[in-house]
């Protein structure tokens, strides 16, 4: 769940939804500063469904206590959300393996860099994630490489760019659909021979149009879409929440990228 708080009351955006805002970005993506990427499908298939293990979850979000609304993606508790990537990861294998090796890697880096709750059964769930995704990661490789249809894209040099590239949209989605003013910077983003840092800038919040420098996409405009509830109200109980939810009325978040 990802919060847009937008002027005329909060809209939640679900998971699915922003990673769908993250398959739009890689299928406008490359020009002859940042290259393209191959494989083509593969790579936006793991763009668009990196967040797969929340689909269930989505339906019926967890209450956070602390403020009255579901569960958004900063403050999900560690071991459910570790358990709903792991999900995404397998659920993916039954679609394409390179694209759920990508997104076991993706995963793998932010339970690496971006754990919350530092608590001693946290960091076992945390380890214990990491070592089922190191095992699920070596077998995919072995069978991938062993495949002349994938053998090219399994080098580690590949690897690790398309991750890059997965990584900087999904970070470029949730800038877009939580609309917050100011600038942000994405980091470590691939390029033809080299990696950048992009500057998205949002003018006011929840701002239609918003503004990236380098331009790295292939066409002048970037037209992107989806999804989301808006349910500007809070909660004490859950299945109050849940009820509240599925009954709130669904808003088209439109958000077009322009250079600057």
């Amino acid at each position: 769940m990802v919060f847009r708080e937008d002027p005329a009351g909060l809209i939640l955006i679900t998971q699915p939804a922003h990673s769908w805002i993250s398959g739009q970005l890689a299928r406008h993506w490359g020009n002859a500063e940042f290259g393209g990427f191959a494989p083509w499908e593969e790579v936006c298939l793991a763009a668009e469904q990196h967040d797969l293990g929340f689909l269930s979850w989505e339906s019926a979000p967890t209450l956070n206590p602390k403020n009255g609304r579901p569960h958004d993606f900063m403050n999900m508790p560690t071991a459910p959300h570790l358990d709903l990537w792991a999900a995404g990861v397998l659920k993916l294998e039954a679609y394409s393996r390179y694209a759920a090796l990508l997104v076991s890697s993706h995963v793998t880096r932010l339970c690496q860099h971006n754990k919350v709750d530092k608590s001693p059964r946290a960091a076992e769930a945390a380890q214990g994630f990491l070592d089922q995704q190191h095992a699920i990661q070596t077998e995919l490789l072995i069978e991938l490489r062993e495949d002349p249809s994938y053998a090219h894209y399994c080098a580690d040099t590949v690897i690790t760019r398309n991750r890059q590239l997965v990584a900087a949209w999904d970070w470029m989605s949730l800038v877009c659909c939580r609309g917050l003013a100011g600038e942000n910077s994405v980091t470590d983003v691939p390029t033809q021979d080299s990696v950048t840092t992009l500057k998205i800038t949002t003018p006011v919040a929840c701002a239609p149009r918003l503004s990236v420098v380098p331009w790295p996409f292939r066409v002048p405009e970037v037209q992107l879409v989806c999804d989301g509830r808006r349910l500007p109200q809070t909660f004490t109980d859950e299945t109050e929440m849940r009820a509240a939810l599925r009954e709130a009325p669904v808003v088209t978040v439109g958000i077009c990228l322009t250079p600057a």
